[in-house]
Order: C-alpha cells, then sequence, then structure tokens
C-alpha cells in the first residue's frame, strides 16, 4: 500500500516534469520571435539601401497586348495614342522606353513609323543635354510632344474627320442577324466621336436628347423601331430606350445569316429575274392566247377542241 511519503513525492516529480516542459517551450518561442525579428530587419536594411530605380529596368511585367496602328481609313490616331499611353503607364513601363514602343506599334504604316522617327530627332532638346541624368518628367514631355508631332502630320484634319463620322452615322443601320446589344454599342461609339468634334449635335436642350433617341429609333429594324417609336414619350434618356428594345427583342429575335427565311437586302431577286411562261404549253416566250400549240399546223386558224371528260383533243 502507497504511503502519503511516497504520493507527495511522486506529485513533485510530476510538477517538475511540467515546469521544465513549459520552461523550454517558452524558450523555443522567444528564439522563434528573436529570429523573426532579426529577417525583418535584414529586409528592412535591404530596401533601405537599394534605391527602387535600379531594379526598374529588370522589373518582368506581365504581358500586355498593345494597340497597332495600321493608317487604315477607319482607324482613329487619337484613339490609339490615348489607349496606348494609357496602358503603358497603368503596366509599369518606364518612360524612357515609351517612344520605342510607340515606334513598335506603328510599324506596319510607313508614313507613321517615318514621322515617329523624324520626331524623336526634332523633340530630343527636351531631354536635356546631360543623358545619364534624365528625369521620368523629361522622358514623358519627350514622348508628349513625339506623339503631338504625329498628330500633327500624319492625323486627318478635322473637317476631314467630321466628313467621315457622318458619312458613317447617316449609313448605319441595323442588320436582320444584329442583335440590339451590338447596334447599340456601334450607335454609341459613333455618337460619342461626333460629340467630341461637334458638342451637343444631338441635343436640343440642356436634359434632353430627343434627337439622339428617334435617330437610334429610326436606325433599328423597322419591327422594332416602329413599335417604340409610338411609345418615345415614356423614355426619358437614350439608356432606356437601348433597355427597351433590348426587351423588345424578344418577340422579333434577329434572324441568323444562313437562315432560310434570311434575305439579303444586297442580292438580287431570282423571282423577278425568271421569265414568263405560257399558262398553256407552260414555255416562255408568249402568251396563252397567241399560243402555237392552239392553231393548226401551218394556218391561223383555231384548233377546234373536243372535251372528252377531263381531257382536250
Amino acid at each position: 500500500m502507497t504511503t502519503v511519503e511516497e504520493l507527495t513525492g511522486i506529485v513533485k516529480g510530476l510538477a517538475d516534469v511540467v515546469k521544465s516542459q513549459l520552461t523550454n517551450q517558452h524558450d523555443a518561442q522567444e528564439a522563434n520571435r528573436q529570429h523573426i525579428e532579426a529577417l525583418a530587419k535584414t529586409v528592412a536594411d535591404l530596401a533601405t539601401n537599394s534605391p527602387s530605380s535600379s531594379h526598374v529596368d529588370t522589373l518582368k511585367l506581365p504581358q500586355v497586348v498593345l494597340p497597332r496602328y495600321t493608317g487604315k481609313p477607319d482607324e482613329q490616331l487619337d484613339r490609339f495614342l490615348d489607349q496606348l499611353t494609357t496602358l503603358l503607364k497603368s503596366s509599369g513601363v518606364p518612360a524612357k522606353h515609351w517612344t520605342t514602343y510607340l515606334k513598335q506599334q506603328v510599324q506596319q504604316d510607313l508614313r507613321a513609323y517615318d514621322f515617329v522617327v523624324f520626331a524623336e530627332e526634332e523633340c530630343k532638346h527636351a531631354l536635356g543635354e546631360d543623358p545619364a541624368n534624365i528625369t521620368i518628367e523629361q522622358y514623358e514631355t519627350y514622348f508628349n510632344l513625339v506623339k503631338a508631332s504625329l498628330v500633327k502630320k500624319r492625323g486627318k484634319p478635322k473637317d476631314e474627320r467630321i466628313r467621315e463620322l457622318l458619312q458613317v452615322y447617316y449609313n448605319l443601320q441595323q442588320s436582320k442577324a444584329e442583335p440590339v446589344s451590338t447596334f447599340a454599342h456601334r450607335f454609341c461609339d459613333i455618337q460619342h466621336e461626333l460629340e467630341k468634334c461637334i458638342p451637343g449635335i444631338h441635343y436640343t436642350g440642356t436634359n434632353d436628347d430627343i434627337e439622339l433617341r428617334h435617330a437610334f429609333l429610326i436606325k433599328l429594324r423597322p419591327e422594332i423601331g416602329k413599335a417604340l417609336m409610338s411609345r418615345d414619350a415614356k423614355y426619358s434618356s437614350l439608356s432606356e430606350v437601348i433597355e427597351a428594345a433590348n426587351r423588345f427583342e424578344q418577340s422579333f429575335p434577329p434572324l441568323p445569316l444562313l437562315s432560310a427565311e434570311y434575305v439579303d437586302p444586297f442580292r438580287e431577286d431570282k423571282a423577278m429575274l425568271k421569265p414568263k411562261s405560257c399558262y398553256n404549253c407552260n414555255q416562255p416566250g408568249h402568251f396563252k392566247r397567241n399560243c402555237p400549240a392552239l392553231y393548226n399546223p401551218g394556218t391561223n386558224q383555231e384548233r377546234k377542241q373536243t372535251f372528252c371528260g377531263n381531257t382536250t383533243s
């Protein structure tokens, strides 16, 4: 039988074991904390002693698809330059490389490429006299001067641009196979470009765009535009008209291009080109009253018809 002294000894031994384990655990946590603090201090020292500018050129950026300018009549040089500048800035590309990217994206248009090369020499004064100490602001100013020179020499005159936009706008029409959402996007794009060239072109008042709404409805497919034109007073903006047209389109879905019911408006009507045929002999070239089958051969006497049941002899 265990005595009181033995039990006391056992309890004391267990207490010593627990105390030693707690002490070891505390020492381990303290060691980990000190190690983490040392690592953090090392990283902070590296960040302080190493300037960020020295790592900019070696930074690997995610691939960004930049717009291209090919010089086609429907391309807008101003819009291309705005998109390119925005993407270069948002992607973190160093400002000293912007002009190089500009040359790369216009190389399909030889005239634009030559103008950029010429502008580089013409605007080099913006970079200062010391190539080793060019600031970011100087690179940006240089890039903006090159862009302005390109627009001046390669861009279209404002009057010519307005004429082209008006021609596209007046010829704009929703096709049979085009959804309302796609057509609305095209319509708004052209209207936005016209608004930049001719402010307030579709507005009769401060907050009234009734002319713009009517223009959109007229250019819709007739079965949709005519139905919504009678309800135009219910809508106060172009966005409401577009939403209503999208809902109404469910009753008149666009026909697929390969549908048998789809008729190409530029295709000739084959039925109108087919010659008429005689109702008697089913041959072209004459009417029934002049059909040779109704006359005796070699004479102008009309053949007598004898009816026998459902046949004629």
